[in-house]
């Protein structure tokens, strides 16, 4: 794993929010079957980078895991994840998984926003989505 990171959909790198970084002389670490990375996580060998903002409720967030190939350089695979929290009345909140479909259309959540798939029959009509016109 070269890297991971979680930032809002529009973020740059760094992110506001969290990231980290393999170190040069660092070997990477290799993520296992139902192994995972979790937000602000330290790895030894990692460097920090981002603001280290809190992450918002109502907020749409990317999480990505960043793969090495066999020589450590950066390669074009990557784990690519959507979510938003939603916040509960108890005070709890939940996150929440946008689903890509096949077809290129996603399931968006409840707390979900727009951010270019076409809606899935299972999920909610997002804020700012404009069907295409009927024709």
């Amino acid at each position: 794993m070269q890297g991971a990171m979680v930032g809002a959909m529009d973020s740059d790198f760094p992110p506001n929010e969290w990231a980290i970084v393999l170190q040069d002389t660092v070997l990477p670490a290799v993520l296992k079957p139902g192994e995972c990375v979790t937000y602000r996580q330290t790895l030894k060998g990692y460097a920090q980078k981002g603001l280290d903002k809190p992450l918002k409720s109502g907020e749409t967030y990317m999480f990505t895991i960043l793969n090495t190939d066999s020589e450590g350089h950066w390669a074009t695979r990557l784990h690519v994840a959507v979510f938003c929290i939603e916040q509960r009345p108890d005070g709890s909140r939940k996150f929440l998984s946008y689903v890509p479909h096949e077809d290129g259309s996603g399931t968006y959540p409840a707390c979900g926003k727009y951010i270019g798939w076409m809606p899935a029959p299972d999920g909610i009509i997002p804020p700012g989505y404009k069907a295409p016109d009927s024709q």
